[in-house]
Formats: C-alpha cells, sequence, structure tokens
C-alpha cells in the first residue's frame, strides 16, 4: 500500500537575500540585480519561452543570473532556466548545448562558452560584479540542433531542465514545471523547519538539483541563501557555517565526511545537515552523530524536484536510520520484485521504488511527455516498514548477476565502510566468462595490504556471490559533477580504457 502524505497550501513565491563572508544583499537587492539582467535578456530579443543556460559557481553573479530568470523576474516573463555545472569538460558542455539549443547563456566571467556561432556581450551588475552574455547568432542558429525537441517546454508554467548525475554515463536531461519545484520547496521547508530569518548554505551546484532547491526554499520561506565560496571547500564550508549563523546545509556523503576529515564541528546555529545525492554509509551517519551533526537522511532524485522523503535530525538522533517518511504531497510505494527471496512473516516487502505526486517532472528532453498523474518507476529498490519509513537498499541498474545470484552493490558497500580503515569505497559488477560478472570492490587508499583485510572481513559478513572476487585500490575515487561516484568511469579504467 502506497504511503501518501496531503498536499501541502499552496503559497506565492517569495524573494530571498543573500550573504556571503564579504557582505550581505537584501532581497530587493537582488531582485533589483535579476530585474536589470532580466531587461537586457528582454532587449536582446531573449523574452518568454527561451532558453537561458546558467554556468557559474556558487557565487553572487551566479544568484543574480538566476533571479533573471525566476519566474517573478521583469520584464519578459517566464524564461526557461538550463544550468549547466561550472566543472564540465568542454565536451560535456558542448553535449548540453547540442542537446538544449539554448537560444542564450549567462555565465561567470572565467567560464568558456564556444564562440563559433554565439556572439558574447559583458554586462557590469552593480553591486554584484561581473556576468558575461553569450547570445546565438543568426548564422550559427542551427550549428548544433538537439536530437529530439525538449519535453513540454512550450507548456506555461515550465522552469527547468536539469541534468541528472551521469553516474553511468551521459546525463539526461529533465524537463521541471516551476509549480512542481515550488510543490516540493514548500515541502522540505515544512519538514525540516526553515522559514523567515533562517540562512541555508549553498555548497551543492546550481545544476544539481539539491543545489538549484536552495534559492528555491529561501524564495519560498522569505529566508537567506548563504555562499562560502565558489566551490565546496570543507575549510571554508566549516568557516562559513559559523561566522553566517547558517541553520541548514546540503550535504552529499562525500562533503561531509570531508567536513569530519578535517575536524569540523557543527555551530549551535545549524538546526540540520540534510544528507543527500547518494546513499549515506551507516558509518559516516555514526561519526556524524558522534561530533554532533544534526544530519537528516533523505531519499530524493532530480525528477521528483529534490527530496521524496526525509528523516529529520530529531527522528536520525532518536535512532531511525531510515531515510524517513514522504514529503507532504508526495506518495511512495513498493512494486514486488519477480526475483524477490521469501521473507520471514512481518518483514518489510522489498522491491521497486515507485514515487507519485505534485512534485514530479514533466518529462525528459527528446522523449516522451509523461502524463500529469500516474506512478514514476525511480529505478531504485527498497522497502517500507509498518509506519511508512521508506529504506533505500540500491539501484536496479546497478544490480550484479553473479552465477544466477542478485547482488545489490549498496549491500557490500555498507560492509565495506563499516571497516575501520575505508574511507571510500564502491562495488561494481565486471563482465566474466564463468560467472556472467563478479563483484569487484574498489577502494580508496595508499595501503596495499587493505585488500587482503577486507577480503576476510567480507567473508564473515557475507554470503559467497556477494564477496568480491577482485580487489582494487585507487587513490581517490572519479567522480561526476555532483559528487557521486562514477561508475561508469570506474568500468571503463578497470577495463584499460
Amino acid at each position: 500500500m502506497p504511503v501518501v502524505n496531503e498536499p501541502a497550501t499552496p503559497v506565492p513565491s517569495s524573494s530571498f537575500s543573500l550573504v556571503s563572508r564579504d557582505r550581505a544583499w537584501s532581497a530587493a537587492e537582488i531582485r533589483t540585480a535579476g530585474g536589470a539582467v532580466a531587461a537586457i535578456l528582454e532587449e536582446e530579443g531573449v523574452g518568454a519561452g527561451a532558453i537561458v543556460a546558467h554556468q557559474f559557481p556558487l557565487d553572487p553573479a551566479g544568484v543574480a543570473a538566476l533571479a533573471a530568470i525566476a519566474p517573478d523576474a521583469a520584464p519578459g516573463g517566464t524564461r526557461v532556466l538550463a544550468p549547466a555545472h561550472a566543472e564540465w569538460t568542454p565536451p560535456e558542455r558542448d553535449a548540453f548545448i547540442a542537446s538544449l539549443a539554448p537560444a542564450a547563456a549567462l555565465t561567470g566571467r572565467t567560464e568558456a562558452w564556444p564562440t563559433s556561432g554565439w556572439r558574447s556581450r559583458a554586462l557590469t551588475v552593480s553591486g554584484i560584479g561581473e556576468i558575461a552574455l553569450h547570445l546565438r547568432e543568426p548564422a550559427g542558429a542551427d550549428l548544433t540542433p538537439p536530437s529530439a525537441p525538449p519535453a513540454r517546454t512550450d507548456l506555461a508554467g515550465i522552469g527547468a531542465i536539469l541534468p541528472t548525475s551521469g553516474t553511468e554515463g551521459l546525463p539526461r536531461f529533465v524537463v521541471h514545471e516551476w509549480r512542481s519545484l515550488r510543490a516540493n520547496a514548500i515541502a522540505a521547508n515544512e519538514r525540516l523547519g526553515f522559514g523567515a530569518g533562517d540562512r541555508w548554505l549553498a555548497t551543492l551546484a546550481w545544476a544539481h538539483v539539491g543545489g538549484l532547491a536552495v534559492p528555491l526554499r529561501a524564495a519560498a520561506a522569505g529566508a537567506t541563501v548563504a555562499l562560502a565560496g565558489p566551490r565546496f571547500d570543507a575549510a571554508s564550508v566549516a568557516r562559513a557555517l559559523g561566522e553566517l549563523a547558517v541553520t541548514h546545509v546540503s550535504l552529499v556523503p562525500a562533503m561531509l565526511h570531508g567536513l569530519l576529515a578535517a575536524g569540523a564541528r557543527p555551530p549551535g546555529s545549524l538546526r540540520a545537515a540534510v544528507l543527500g545525492g547518494a546513499a549515506t554509509p551507516p558509518d559516516l551517519a555514526e561519526r556524524a552523530l558522534s561530533a554532533g551533526w544534526p544530519i537528516a537522511l533523505t531519499y530524493g532524485l532530480t525528477e521528483a524536484g529534490s527530496q521524496v522523503t526525509t528523516a529529520t535530525p530529531a527522528e536520525v538522533r532518536a535512532g531511525d536510520r531510515s531515510a524517513g517518511v514522504p514529503l507532504t504531497g508526495v506518495e511512495v510505494r513498493i512494486r514486488p520484485s519477480g526475483d524477490a527471496p521469501a521473507r520471514p512473516p512481518g518483514a518489510p516487502a522489498p522491491g521497486h521504488i515507485e514515487v507519485r505526486g505534485d512534485t514530479l517532472f514533466r518529462g525528459y528532453v527528446g522523449e516522451p511527455v509523461r502524463p500529469p498523474v500516474g506512478w514514476f518507476a525511480t529505478g531504485d529498490l527498497g522497502h517500507l516498514d509498518a509506519r511508512g519509513r521508506l529504506a533505500v537498499t540500491g539501484r536496479l541498474r546497478d544490480r550484479i548477476v553473479s552465477g544466477g545470484a542478485n547482488v545489490d552493490p549498496a549491500q557490500v558497500e555498507a560492509v565495506l565502510h563499516a571497516h575501520p580503515d575505508v574511507g571510500e569505497a564502491a562495488v561494481i559488477g565486471m563482465p566474466d566468462g564463468r560467472w556472467g560478472q563478479v563483484v569487484v570492490a574498489v577502494v580508496a587508499g595508499g595501503d596495499p595490504d587493505l585488500p587482503a583485510r577486507l577480503d576476510a572481513w567480507c567473508r564473515e559478513r557475507l554470503s559467497g556471490p556477494r564477496v568480491p572476487r577482485r580487489w582494487e585500490v585507487l587513490d581517490r575515487l572519479p567522480r561526476t559533477a555532483t559528487g557521486k561516484v562514477d561508475r561508469a568511469k570506474l568500468r571503463t579504467d578497470l577495463r584499460g580504457g
């Protein structure tokens, strides 16, 4: 039976203020800066419905550019925001341009943008800094057409096109309405107690759904976005948390690991360190709690506008290690897996996680439009307990079939992360002539004897096919722009290119 919470009462979008370690900007100043850039877009013929790329680090100029494309920006009405990762390589950026064919791009002054088929204009925004505006030349408009038109970008209310994480190769592009993104922001604020007067520190890229969610939540609450620096740095974030009296922060597990390794302690102002983007290893959660961090455990996805379920800091402190119950307005159900093993009476039924609600996206670029109602199959695996709390056990696409046995990498990774000598670990399947696939464990570190110790550790805790048959030690694990382990690159590297 699905777990559902009733929809939140819609509220109109508001505006947000901004603070960094250098200065503060009022909500009126951010609106003025965004309006000035929006006026130039309109002057250049980039009006309502136009796709505008956005490529910035975490800086005030990037915030002003977001405000220029936001639905409340004037003049020109609603444009479509298409954030690009500042860390993308030129081929990744070019694939983004080819897929979306934006009419214009706003970038930081240090971000490279193609010159062929584009003309650029430097903008100086009072109190903010420099922004580069790139406009398609008429003769270059068809140089890099998309393979198919974006899904429903002609529909009133379409707000943003966001890249997925791309852990298995090139990202897909997710089309959201402003309505769905706002619904998620309102529900997340309600669950996490984020309101007027609070400050949320931005640590995730604007192109990450959890990064874009920060200004959206602040706008819905009339709160403040805080900036620590252009990109995540553990020392800078640790200082900013205290100096800026931050109340909320979003982190992926790798960021939390970095903060703990640096000895960072949460300031008294911090009420929620929201973990998402990847599964949080149990050992990492315990170490964070021991160090006093008020962690919230979540499950979310780009297609749902960020969070789907959340266990609040109070619930986690009380012993809840699940991903929590669904946000208001979101339904979650488990569709039984055809190969699910027998389980004891009363045990949670594992299967495929499906989601329904007002926060869901409208479709992928170049693919059929989703129906406005109906269940979305996330591709993730998990189960619901008797209290409606979600436990996520892995991804269907990551599942390894070795000798006919199904192995969920997340289960093996949890055992590896519990070892005191393991900081980072990933498990993937590699082709094998005898078994079909074999389980390969990749750990970060410089100790050549670590695999031998881990092999014995795993054999005590895992049954036969789940024990890694191959071990690899790297200096560090490759990660995507969103901080997730890049499994596609791992497989390529281990195959030798």
